[in-house]
C-alpha cells in the first residue's frame, strides 16, 4: 500500500478506493463531525424545547375535555403540579394526596380558575420561541421557511 498514492504498475481499482477515496471519506467525515459538534447543541435545544412545549399543550388540552383524564388519574402534569404548589387548599390536597374523588369537580374548577393554565401557555410559548430560535441559528436566512413551519404546526 502506497501512502503517498503514487501510481505503480500493480495499482488496482480496489487500491484506489482503499487509499484515495477513503482519505476523502475520512476528511469529509471529520468536517461533518466538527460541524455537528457546533450544531449539536442547537439541535438538542430544538428537540428539548419543542418537546416541552408540545407536552405542556397536551396537558392543557386534556384539561378542556369533558372529564380531564389527567386529573382523574392523578397525573403530575405541569398544570396539576402548579395547582398543587400554588393553591394549598384542603380540597386540592385531599383530592391528590388522599385520593378523595368527591372533590374531582371542585379541583377541575380550581385548576381552570387559578391562572395556572395561562401560566402554562406562557411557558409553552416561551419554549416554542426557544426552539425556533435554535432553528434560526441552524438555518440562517430561513426566517420565512421557519415561519411557514410555525404556521403549519399551529394550524
Amino acid at each position: 500500500m502506497d501512502l503517498k498514492n503514487t501510481i505503480k504498475k500493480e495499482s488496482t481499482e480496489a487500491e484506489y478506493y482503499s487509499i484515495s477515496v477513503n482519505k476523502s471519506v475520512y476528511l469529509v467525515n471529520a468536517i461533518t463531525q466538527l460541524a455537528w459538534l457546533e450544531a449539536k447543541q442547537e439541535v438538542s435545544n430544538f428537540s428539548k424545547y419543542f418537546s416541552i412545549a408540545n407536552q405542556i399543550n397536551n396537558d392543557i388540552s386534556n384539561l378542556s375535555s369533558a372529564i380531564p383524564s389527567d386529573v382523574a388519574q392523578f397525573k403530575a402534569t405541569l398544570p396539576i403540579v402548579m395547582t398543587v404548589n400554588r393553591i394549598q387548599s384542603n380540597t386540592v390536597l385531599k383530592y391528590f394526596f388522599e385520593r378523595d374523588t368527591t372533590y374531582f369537580t371542585n379541583v377541575c374548577k380550581t385548576i381552570t380558575e387559578s391562572g395556572v393554565i395561562e401560566y402554562c401557555r406562557y411557558v409553552s410559548n416561551e419554549c416554542y420561541n426557544k426552539a425556533y430560535k435554535s432553528l434560526d441559528y441552524l438555518f440562517p436566512n430561513s426566517e420565512r421557511q421557519i415561519q411557514a413551519f410555525k404556521n403549519h404546526l399551529k394550524g
